[in-house]
């Protein structure tokens, strides 16, 4: 019975290209298909729920046991690269859970659940991931609903173990397990909720491997950003409000001085790029003086870093 069959999505690091669900209920990446393409011939041979759907169809009546009727992607607000991580809802909450964590067939292999909170009712909701490398984004499960509570869930529902409604196209949060695996230091793992109308957001992010210093309340994390293993996003959190935070960025012989603003929240991000001459792999650093702490970060770039943990 499709109830049975445990929702697997699977994420391969850097270097990938557009997944498709699996007639086995998992998503893979495919280099040779489109996404469109294998999920309509996949539907038509799997047992998955309809929850895969990506077909377009008309808004139906709302059934009695729900709220509003989910809407399929083609009636979506697209959430893309340039606009992720902005606009997110006062009070919202997305969290990744890790779960497991074993070895696999390409090197450690992560279980994530994900935990919704705070998210107005009278809307529905669309769960999307960012790859990281190329930041291709998809929606991957449709026709969310919140509850009274805020946690979202399947029209009829009442609570987590509930069947969904018939015909409702959602497969239940609470039994997907998102897999990663094929993950290098520092490559982050995003997700995000995001309403049908796109005005009700919240993101969620994991390091499988984090790069992460931390001196008193100040923590520094070091995010790989693109397939060359040269740029990264060097985050900082846990400084003063508003504080003047001193900074020195090095790769090899090469140091570069400067200063972010910290955010009301006490947090910067600022981009660093490796550009040696002649040099294809190497070791970098990253400090950062505020008024009360002073975190430092080592991490490899290039070739060094390509390791699959």
């Amino acid at each position: 019975m499709a109830g049975r069959i445990k929702l697997v999505a699977i994420l391969c690091g850097l270097l990938v290209t557009p997944f498709a669900p699996s007639s086995k209920g998992a998503f893979v990446l495919d280099p040779l298909d489109s996404f469109e393409e294998r999920l309509s011939a996949d539907l038509q041979s799997s047992t998955l729920p309809a929850s895969s759907s990506m077909q377009s169809t008309k808004e139906q009546p709302a059934p009695a046991s729900s709220q509003i009727t989910p809407s399929v992607a083609q009636d979506m607000t697209p959430v893309d690269f340039k606009n992720w991580g902005y606009h997110s809802a006062p009070g919202a909450h997305l969290e990744l859970k890790e779960v497991e964590r074993k070895q696999g067939r390409r090197g450690t292999a992560i279980t994530y659940h994900v935990e919704s909170s705070g998210f107005p009712t009278g809307k529905t909701y669309s769960l999307w991931m960012m790859l990281s490398g190329d930041h291709k984004t998809k929606a991957v499960l449709f026709g969310y609903i919140a509850n009274t509570a805020g946690a979202l869930g399947c029209p009829g529902q009442s609570r987590p173990g509930d069947p969904p409604v018939a015909g409702s196209h959602c497969y239940p949060l609470e039994r997907a397990s998102l897999d990663v695996d094929n993950y290098h230091n520092g490559e982050p793992v995003d997700f995000a909720i995001v309403s049908t109308d796109g005005t009700v957001r919240a993101y969620a992010r994991a390091y499988p491997f984090p790069i992460q210093a931390q001196d008193g309340k100040c923590i520094l994390n070091v995010e790989l950003e693109n397939t060359k293993f040269t740029s990264f996003v060097i985050r900082g959190s846990g400084f003063e409000p508003g504080e003047n935070v001193t900074t020195s960025s090095s790769f090899g012989n090469d140091q570069t001085a400067g200063t972010q603003l910290a955010s009301v929240l006490g947090e910067f991000a600022t981009e660093v790029h490796a550009d040696v001459p002649e040099k294809n792999s190497g070791t970098a650093s990253f400090a950062a003086t505020g008024k009360s702490c002073h975190p430092s970060v080592t991490y490899d770039w290039g070739k060094a870093a390509k390791k699959v943990q």
